[in-house]
């Protein structure tokens, strides 16, 4: 209650709040299946995704709770076990599914044809999304100004500037919305300059499946 509470106390709640991270359904359960002492492989086997892109949602949630490594996320689980959620346990939201209606995809990539491909394997995995493509940064900017998409799939080489440059100005375009750094060459800098661009996953090409679409598509929604 704000109304008629001293000021020292407001200040706190208030600091808390700010400080409070906010984890997707997905990352929930991730630090829990970190506190049970899960390696990387079996957390992929438990959620069927590849271990890849567990690394990479394990960055995501590393970054969201300011933890360096996996021992930092487990002493912030011990800490704070009201964000642990056993995988299977939640069901999606009223929210959620509404939202999945008005789905908003931006594919940045200078190759028409994966561009395509992706296209198809997206609307496969989401029919009711709203697609929008570009080829270049200037493009994906532009859509990205008029359309606030929730997600951006964006290639590390482009035409005229590369990927990460791109992701940093859909970022200062559009701040909600999620950007996904591709490459067919992944690199370990270029994923930790795509990060600190503002990107909250670096995928390797050959791991963009149905399944792990799905998964993207569901974070999003849960953010939103």
């Amino acid at each position: 209650m704000v109304s008629g509470t001293p000021g020292r106390l407001v200040n706190h709640s208030a600091a808390r709040a700010e400080n409070s991270p906010s984890l997707t359904r997905r990352q929930r359960e991730l630090l829990y299946l970190l506190s049970q002492g899960y390696n990387n492989h079996r957390i992929a086997r438990v959620m069927g995704l590849s271990v890849k892109t567990i690394e990479n949602h394990l960055t995501a949630l590393y970054r969201a709770i300011r933890a360096e490594n996996r021992l930092e996320a487990n002493l912030f689980a011990v800490h704070h076990p009201e964000y642990l959620s056993p995988p299977g346990q939640e069901k999606a939201s009223p929210r959620a599914e509404k939202t999945q209606t008005e789905l908003t995809v931006l594919l940045v990539d200078d190759n028409p044809r994966y561009r395509a491909q992706m296209g198809k394997l997206l609307q496969k995995t989401c029919p009711t999304a709203f697609l929008y493509e570009a080829g270049d940064s200037s493009e994906a900017i532009q859509i990205a100004r008029q359309v606030k998409p929730h997600l951006a799939f964006v290639d590390v080489v482009l035409h005229q500037e590369d990927g990460i440059q791109c992701t940093r100005r859909i970022k200062e375009a559009s701040p909600n919305t999620r950007v996904i750094l591709i490459s067919a060459y992944p690199d370990r800098e270029f994923r930790r300059l795509g990060l600190d661009a503002g990107a909250v996953a670096f995928l390797d090409k050959k791991d963009l499946d149905a399944a792990t679409f799905r998964q993207v598509i569901d974070d999003a929604l849960e953010t939103h």
